[in-house]
């Protein structure tokens, strides 16, 4: 026949005797690990003994001897665990604690002996155990090693934070459910109801305790049984009331309502069948998964919510300060630490860093410590708890920032890693360790953070390389502003002395042309061939300054916006027939012929006649200069259809490609007219387009160089036939 107890005896036994072993061989050196082993082969004999010492199967020699061991064995388990606890706690050995092991000692050596456990007599389906004279020493002293045991570990919980301060939890709450599950099944059944067939069904807490203890040894991240723990309490807490409460009342109901015998075994059996198929264990058991919550899992959250949030701050925001500052919020929020802060470098070579987050750095100093102890550290996540023993300047550099644990944030790129800062997290606020979830869910968010604060970065440069190149165009700005007027202070000087030159050399030249004009046509005596050519040559000469004197005071109007058009009616073909016949000479004596056919019954129009001849004179003369001597011959064109048109064409030596777009401005020159011409001005072909536009008109311009130049003006017949009217 199948034995239950037997089954969950031997299961516990099993269960505790693994956990054990493989605790111990993780580290066989380590302190704790050795007391847990011992703590567990001394719990596991107890168990083994317990169920024997109950059970009638067994002779009643076996049973004394098993129950003289129960006692031994749980005296023994007991001292143990105190011992596990304080060194757990770190807690030096004292006056109370040797006294403690002098009584353990003298309880031990009494457990087997009759002063303990003087007889036994079977009972029902158990043995019932008659004590000895010194069995209350002996229930006292197993009483001051639980109570020493929890003074021991409260103690520890009230002074020690982080994953140290959940290891006393793991311990205190295994110890609490095991002490629970042993008082209702050995105690509080027994008593109230005078059955001893459930006492070794609290071999099943034991679990708790052993597993409790084998959590505060093991690193978060080798494996979290806290789920285990969790849920095996809430069921079988929940489960063991709903039959006590169901047991009471059937217990109740047959005896003294319906005046029944059942036997215990029966009531038991219907309290444990109603307790799981009544309804209202669903809500009994959420109640105490709640309760169970509140002490495993304050420390919840939900990662894919926690995810979104983080993503959306880190997509939502592009500056540098307010992305830190709100991820370390997000980040802090849900994983409930005291604190989270960012250590960024803006620049490697600079040493330029800022530290943003609700930082719980005391000073600047204290921060640059650690990152210079965490830069000498192999591993990306440090964990404060997890620092190798011989890492103690770390160690001591987390633990006076408070901080529990680092991320260093890097990137990898062509095989080379570029590390841009850390993400420090101080201790949660609950006290608890930070477990395998969290350390999976900061892998993930550090890559995600790396990229943002990179772009971050990034954006932030090229923001500070805006506002530096801003105060850059600025002063060139300013500079460039001041050198504009002191350039247009030092242009209208020019002006002002080329407008008092030109009127000062106007008169003068004026005098010299008439009295040279006299001379040559015989007004003071008779004057020979050579002397007649001296004289025209010292004429046109005088001719030429009187138009440059002319083309610079007109600049000088234009400057001070003096100039104006004065017009009347004028006879174009007349006009250009006179100017051709006065450069006539200039152009013979350098064997360049001009060629131009006056038109017939050309239309008067309304032109400015002085200015106008100046632009035409200017064409001609360009032309004259800029021709290949002997042999050349320039084209002088004027109609009169749709348009008035005039033109000068020459197969002299044309204008550059690049130099074209200048030609009109004030006082330019191209290159290679500055080579064939030195003495010219840039006046003459600047002016003739500010007189043809003031008049209507446009210019013509064509040029190819090294092959000659097309210059002229045109203005729209009926314009200026209605201007006239």
């Amino acid at each position: 026949m199948f034995n239950v107890y037997a089954f969950i005896t031997v299961f516990s036994i099993t269960v505790t005797l693994i956990l054990s072993l493989f605790i111990f061989l993780r580290n066989p050196k380590a302190k704790l690990n050795r007391l847990f082993f011992l703590s567990s082969i001394l719990i596991a004999g107890w168990l083994a003994t317990n169920y024997l010492g109950s059970t009638l199967s067994v002779s009643y020699d076996i049973a004394i001897v098993a129950n003289k061991l129960t006692f031994f064995l749980g005296a023994a388990g007991s001292l143990a665990i105190f011992y596990f606890s304080a060194n757990l706690a770190h807690r030096k050995s004292n006056f109370i604690s040797k006294a403690l092991t002098i009584f353990n000692a003298y309880a031990l050596l009494f457990s087997l002996t009759p002063v303990v456990v003087s007889y036994i007599t079977p009972s029902q389906n158990t043995w019932t155990i008659g004590f000895g004279s010194l069995a209350n020493f002996y229930f006292f002293v197993l009483f001051a090693n639980v109570v020493m045991t929890l003074f021991t570990l409260l103690s520890a919980h009230r002074k020690l934070t982080g994953f140290a301060r959940s290891q006393i939890n793991s311990v205190l709450i295994g110890l609490a459910g095991f002490l629970l599950g042993v008082i209702i099944t050995n105690a509080v059944l027994p008593i109230a109801l005078n059955y001893y067939g459930l006492t070794n069904a609290g071999a099943l807490f034991s679990l708790l305790l052993t597993g409790g203890m084998a959590y505060a040894i093991t690193k978060h991240k080798l494996f979290d049984i806290r789920l285990i723990i969790a849920r095996s309490l809430a069921y079988a807490t929940a489960l063991i009331t709903i039959a006590l409460l169901y047991g009471l009342v059937i217990f109740a109901a047959s005896k003294y309502i319906f005046n029944l015998e059942i036997p215990i075994s029966a009531q038991i059996f219907l309290a444990l069948a109603t307790a799981i198929a009544a309804l209202s264990f669903t809500r009994i058991q959420t109640l105490f998964d709640r309760l169970t919550n509140k002490i495993f899992y304050r420390d919840a959250y939900n990662s894919s919510l926690f995810l979104d949030q983080l993503n959306k701050v880190l997509v939502s925001n592009i500056e540098i300060e307010p992305l830190l500052s709100l991820s370390a919020g997000v980040i802090s929020s849900n994983l409930k630490s005291e604190y989270c802060a960012y250590y960024i470098e803006e620049s490697s070579n600079q040493k330029k860093y800022k530290i943003v987050g609700n930082s719980g750095f005391d000073n600047t100093s204290g921060i640059l410590s650690l990152i210079n102890q965490l830069e000498e550290y192999k591993d990306r996540i440090v964990v404060l708890d997890e620092i190798e023993s011989g890492k103690v300047n770390l160690r001591n550099e987390m633990s006076k920032n408070n901080a529990s644990v680092s991320v260093r944030l890097d990137i990898n790129e062509s095989g080379k890693t570029d590390k841009i800062g850390y993400l420090i997290l101080g201790s949660r606020k609950s006290g608890n360790a930070y477990v395998n979830q969290d350390i999976i869910i900061l892998d993930i968010i550090a890559k995600e953070l790396v990229i943002a604060v990179q772009n971050a970065l990034r954006f932030e440069e090229i923001e500070q390389f805006n506002i530096t190149l801003q105060e850059k165009i600025d002063v060139a700005t300013s500079q460039l502003t001041k050198a504009n007027k002191r350039l247009k202070a030092l242009d209208e000087t020019k002006d002002d002395f080329i407008s008092m030159a030109s009127h000062q050399l106007r008169t003068p030249l004026s005098v010299i042309k008439g009295y040279v004009n006299m001379v040559s046509m015989g007004d003071a005596g008779k004057v020979n061939k050579q002397q007649k050519e001296f004289l025209d040559q010292a004429l046109d000469g005088s001719e030429s300054m009187v138009r440059l004197v002319s083309e610079l005071l007109n600049v000088s109007r234009i400057t001070s916006g003096k100039f104006s058009i004065e017009a009347s009616p004028v006879n174009l073909a007349d006009l250009v027939d006179a100017q051709v016949k006065q450069l006539t000479n200039m152009a013979a004596s350098k064997e360049i012929t001009l060629n131009y056919q006056k038109p017939e019954n050309f239309p008067s129009i309304m032109l400015d006649e002085d200015k106008t001849k100046q632009v035409i004179i200017n064409f001609i003369d360009n032309a004259i200069h800029y021709s290949k001597p002997k042999g050349a011959k320039i084209d002088i064109q004027l109609t009169a259809s749709d348009e008035i048109i005039f033109k000068v064409v020459d197969n002299g030596i044309g204008v550059p490609n690049s130099e074209k777009d200048h030609l009109f401005t004030k006082f330019y020159r191209a290159k290679n007219a500055k080579l064939v011409r030195p003495d010219g001005t840039g006046v003459g072909i600047y002016l003739a387009k500010v007189v043809i536009n003031e008049q209507g008109g446009d210019l013509i311009f064509e040029s190819k160089e090294g092959e000659g130049s097309t210059f002229g003006f045109k203005f729209k017949q009926e314009k200026i036939t209605k201007e006239k009217a």
